[in-house]
């Protein structure tokens, strides 16, 4: 089990690779931004994003991912330029409700900024965020990991380059209380690694 974007965006290639790799494996994915309990719902392994609070799952740490601003080529041409995050107010900004209905929380590394927002629009899915954003109807906060192809593309931009949300960790999780099967454990031996690589090049 995974959370949606994350699991959607990172996992069918390596998936692929792993049926190919062993053929007779049977691989049953459940993605949901549910904190499912492992245990239950009878799972071998999730992958987590966000702090970990279950002291009786097993973790190992994949990376970390942030939000950052994006817009698409279209709206920027009539955006006037972006320096501070304070220029948002008086943009049209496409506001994932999990990350706040009223304001966006940006920094640089160095400071912090609260960012009042109007709310015009609120969304609580991030791929109805990013198909408005690139439709041009505003700036939006997105994973980076998730803008990739967009940027390739020239979909998307990457506004306010130095500000960021905070990082969230990512980690491989699964029950202590388990046998971990043999299946699951050349699943983690032949995904960390990947997924590591896709990650890392979220920091900014």
């Amino acid at each position: 089990t995974a959370p949606v974007e994350l699991g959607g965006a990172i996992l069918p290639s390596l998936i692929a690779q792993f049926i190919k790799t062993y053929p007779q494996s049977r691989v049953d994915v459940h993605l949901t931004d549910e904190r499912v309990d492992l245990l239950l719902g009878q799972y071998d392994l999730a992958i987590r994003a966000g702090d970990l609070k279950d002291s009786t799952l097993i973790a190992k740490k994949l990376g970390q991912v942030t939000f950052a601003a994006f817009a698409s080529p279209k709206y920027l041409k009539s955006a006037k330029t972006l320096k501070d995050p304070q220029d948002l107010k008086d943009k049209s900004c496409i506001q994932f409700g999990p990350l706040g209905a009223h304001e966006w929380k940006l920094t640089n590394g160095k400071s912090t900024r609260a960012v009042q927002l109007p709310g015009r629009l609120l969304l609580n899915d991030l791929n109805m965020v990013k198909a408005m954003a690139i439709d041009g109807h505003g700036i939006a906060l997105l994973p980076s990991f998730f803008c990739d192809q967009e940027l390739r593309l020239g979909r998307l931009e990457r506004v306010l380059d130095s500000w960021r949300t905070g990082f969230n960790p990512v980690h491989f999780v699964y029950p202590a209380q388990r046998f971990v099967l043999p299946a699951v454990r050349e699943f983690i031996q032949l995904a960390t690694e990947p997924i590591r690589q896709r990650l890392s090049g979220q920091v900014f």
